[in-house]
């Protein structure tokens, strides 16, 4: 893997290199602010960061998908009204489609296509953990994008993500889990005076 992303460093152009590093920060920063607004606007600045570092490295359906995935961001900043939400998300899911096919590259475009199509799909979700689900499933597509295109920044948020994300799924299972037994426990220690059996 550093090996992979020396090569690719040696091999990529000052501007994609800057954009990258943009990008890779914006993914590290966003996590620590409190504020959604403030979230909201350093994932923008990430996705617009990615959206030109994969045009300057020729991969057209990734720079569409992350140019969507900012302009879902910026509905999500500024529509309140739920359903008009929802219809401009299904809209840009269609208009994602639409644009796959016109940028056609054959494999990365497939690739950066289905990526984009289910993590949006997993950023629309109502519950973080099928939030979570929905970015792990879309992780294989955008890993195998990005080492095929040569973006290692790129390839860094996948890990990070991944990472981040089966962390987040073992601790709502390991907080559920307690909840659970938490529950079970009372209902015994009620149903058996008090009796707590190990």
């Amino acid at each position: 893997m550093p090996s992979f992303i020396s090569v690719a460093m040696a091999a990529g152009s000052a501007p994609s290199i800057l954009l990258g590093v943009i990008g890779l920060s914006c993914v590290v920063i966003w996590p620590f602010l409190r504020s959604l607004r403030r979230v909201i606007v350093v994932q923008g600045v990430g996705a617009t960061a990615f959206t030109f570092q994969f045009a300057v490295l020729g991969a057209s359906t990734a720079a569409v998908a992350c140019g969507i995935s900012l302009a879902q961001l910026m509905i999500a900043l500024t529509v309140r009204d739920r359903r008009t939400r929802v219809a401009l998300n299904v809209a840009s899911l269609v208009i994602l489609a639409a644009l796959a096919l016109i940028t056609w590259a054959g494999i990365s475009s497939l690739l950066a296509g289905c990526g984009g199509l289910v993590s949006m799909a997993a950023r629309n979700q109502p519950s973080p953990i099928r939030m979570k689900v929905g970015f792990l499933i879309g992780a294989p597509f955008w890993l195998a994008h990005n080492i095929i295109v040569g973006a290692p920044f790129a390839l860094t948020v996948d890990f990070i993500s991944i990472v981040t994300n089966i962390g987040g799924l073992g601790l709502a299972a390991f907080g559920a889990r307690r909840s659970l037994q938490a529950a079970g426990s009372g209902a015994v220690l009620r149903n058996a005076g008090g009796v707590r059996h190990c």
